[in-house]
């Protein structure tokens, strides 16, 4: 919590403002900051990441995307508020809300209070880890009409030699009237379940969508004019045999066709292998430094790939690459400490010419003085 001072990145169930971090006092990075790139918000919204379905785009984080996405990027906490007045003021605020308090984190409740609750996942990948490849002819693009379990379950096997991540699960619509559609889902492997709303972006979604389970509100899809919302929501942990009921309300009804799958727990359990052989991460500004211990390794940085970022092994220059369909990649193939820097394009000419522009200027001044 407040007193881990590793680097990581937390995520939080509701929204006050779209800026709104709401890290209350921790060391990490949201998942959202409003200077990224369109490329890395399309990066994360065809990750599962909610986005806004309109013309105003961004990424958030309302409950996270899937268990092994979230720590990909490395998400150690999620802040869960439970107050009555905080959740009212997201929706008020025509803000992003998750009813649900129970994040898709095992390891469970690690601060506890009034107004919320905050959970750990200890298996969530540190901001350096290793690859199964090199990863660099995965390609993310973003169609919010895509099925994005298809695209994990390649995402995985390339990048670590996962394969079928998600099974999809079949599901039976067995009530409909003028408002809702309601469904019936035969649970065919324990773990995490999900659930995804396939709507082109083009189709202008007027109304909100409640999502609930087994009675229980878990969010709050779409909206009115450009609030509206869209990601691959967590319905909940299950047991094999499991049924669950789904309920879909809006006035859109004829937009609802969900898609539904399972994430398996043996193989999200494989990734906490390529933490292996990565030892004092350091974070400093725009530097990044650590141990390797290894040799012949495949490394990501969880950072977006920017050709600006450079990198060394024992003070030899190694060349960055892009993996993983956006992240930054380094080829590494000795022991040593690694040293990485981010140099601001442009900057060494900037200061060169506003160093020329100074002494034209004092030149001038002097001459006109005499």
């Amino acid at each position: 919590g407040k007193n881990d001072s590793s680097f990581y990145r937390i995520g939080s169930t509701i929204q006050l403002n779209e800026n709104d971090p709401l890290m209350y006092g921790y060391n990490g990075l949201s998942t959202y900051v409003s200077q990224q790139s369109n490329e890395s918000t399309d990066y994360l919204s065809a990750l599962g990441y909610y986005q806004k379905h309109s013309w105003i785009r961004w990424s958030s984080f309302n409950n996270g995307s899937t268990a092994a996405v979230n720590r990909i990027l490395g998400l150690k906490y999620v802040i869960a508020p439970k107050n009555k007045n905080l959740l009212d003021a997201t929706i008020s605020g025509k803000s992003m809300s998750t009813s649900d308090s129970t994040p898709n984190f095992p390891e469970g409740i690690k601060e506890n209070s009034d107004y919320f609750n905050i959970y750990k996942d200890k298996g969530t990948l540190p901001i350096v880890f290793r690859t199964e490849n090199t990863a660099k002819n995965i390609v993310i693009n973003y169609n919010p009409a895509d099925n994005p379990f298809f695209k994990l379950n390649s995402f995985f096997l390339q990048g670590f030699g996962i394969p079928s991540m998600y099974q999809e699960i079949k599901s039976n619509l067995i009530k409909q009237n003028a408002t809702s559609k309601e469904y019936v889902i035969d649970v065919v492997r324990g773990g995490n379940i999900y659930c995804y709303l396939p709507i082109d972006q083009n189709i202008f979604t007027e109304h909100e969508m409640k999502v609930s389970v087994n009675g229980k509100h878990i969010t709050t899809m779409f909206g009115k004019n450009v609030w509206g919302e869209n990601g691959i929501v967590y319905l909940g942990s299950y047991k094999k045999g499991t049924k669950i009921l789904v309920d879909y309300e809006s006035r859109d009804i004829s937009n609802i066709n969900p898609l539904f799958a399972v994430e398996n727990r043996r193989k999200l359990s494989k990734l906490s292998k390529f933490k292996n052989g990565i030892y004092n991460i350091k974070v400093n500004g725009n530097l990044i430094s650590f141990d390797k211990k290894t040799e012949d390794n495949n490394l990501v940085v969880s950072v977006p790939y920017d050709p600006a970022w450079t990198a060394e092994i024992n003070g030899e220059s190694v060349q960055t690459y892009k993996t993983l369909g956006g992240l930054l990649g380094i080829k590494v193939a000795e022991k040593g400490k690694v040293d990485l820097e981010y140099n601001i394009p442009g900057l060494k000419v900037s200061i060169i010419i506003s160093t020329i522009s100074i002494v034209l200027c004092l030149c001038l001044i002097i001459r006109i003085a005499i």
